[in-house]
């Protein structure tokens, strides 16, 4: 009795086919597969430019929002007499203003029961004018105009034994000369004005302006001192003179102004 044992060659058995539906199948998920990881890159790289370009948008907007708000906002005003005034914010004062030093530098002898204070423009006096200042006025203004130049004082408030009120602001290492003060205080003084005011603006280049104001009981004393102004001559360091009468019924204005003629203004009192 024979056995037979058949035996077969891998070789030579026939290769079985994939069924086309699964090869469609298989082939279209690969494609899927390819076209979502596509468009994946292609979203990634749009949302990398976009938040670059974003970044850089931000960036400019900042400096140029930090850049204008460095630079000083300008009001301009036309005032009812048609003169046109340009208005910048205060400048902080220098860093080597010191209040120390405005105290060591007032003389007492002129200045009496000087207080002072450090502001945000520099540094504020306020005190009495003495007897013999008055009795001295060149000795006095040059004290006041090396004041002035030699430190930041942007306001300083004084008062005479009669109750005269002068004031000077905006100087801030910046003076008028002692003779414009000395001249312009006399007229004040003299005059029995209430109160004279000087006044730097930086703006203008340093431009000096004066004002002087006297309050009066009626028109009469309004007319009887408004005929002294024409007399006065506005000094070369001086841009702009101002003089003021209030009286109950009207207010009086003369301005003598560098290039211009004298000018008068009154209006009632509101």
């Amino acid at each position: 009795m024979s056995t037979q044992v058949s035996t077969t060659d891998p070789d030579t058995q026939p290769h079985r086919r994939i069924p086309a539906a699964a090869f469609i199948v298989g082939f279209g998920a690969l494609l899927i597969v390819c076209l979502v990881l596509a468009i994946g890159v292609v979203n990634y790289e749009s949302s990398a430019e976009e938040r670059a370009a974003s970044s850089s948008a931000t960036m400019t907007g900042t400096a140029t929002s930090s850049s204008t708000s460095e630079t000083p906002a300008v009001t301009t005003v036309t005032e009812s007499d048609g003169q046109t005034s340009v208005s910048r914010p205060p400048k902080p004062a220098p860093p080597e203003t010191s209040e120390d030093q405005v105290r060591a530098s007032i003389r007492t002898r002129f200045i009496a029961d000087a207080k002072t204070a450090r502001t945000y423009t520099g540094v504020a006096v306020v005190g009495g004018i003495t007897d013999e200042a008055l009795n001295d006025l060149p000795d006095f203004t040059g004290h006041v105009s090396r004041l002035l130049e030699q430190n930041c004082v942007d306001s300083m408030a004084l008062t005479t034994p009669d109750n005269v009120r002068v004031t000077f602001n905006g100087f801030c290492y910046t003076t008028m000369p002692d003779e414009t003060i000395q001249r312009m205080l006399t007229v004040a003084l003299d005059g029995k004005a209430d109160s004279i005011d000087f006044a730097n603006n930086p703006g203008y280049g340093n431009s000096n302006y004066v004002s002087m104001t006297w309050y009066v009981s009626g028109e009469k004393e309004a007319e009887r001192i408004g005929k002294t102004w024409h007399e006065v001559r506005r000094p070369r360091a001086v841009e702009q003179i101002r003089f003021y009468t209030y009286s109950p019924e009207k207010v009086h204005r003369l301005v003598k102004e560098r290039g211009r003629a004298d000018a008068w203004w009154e209006s009632d009192v509101f």
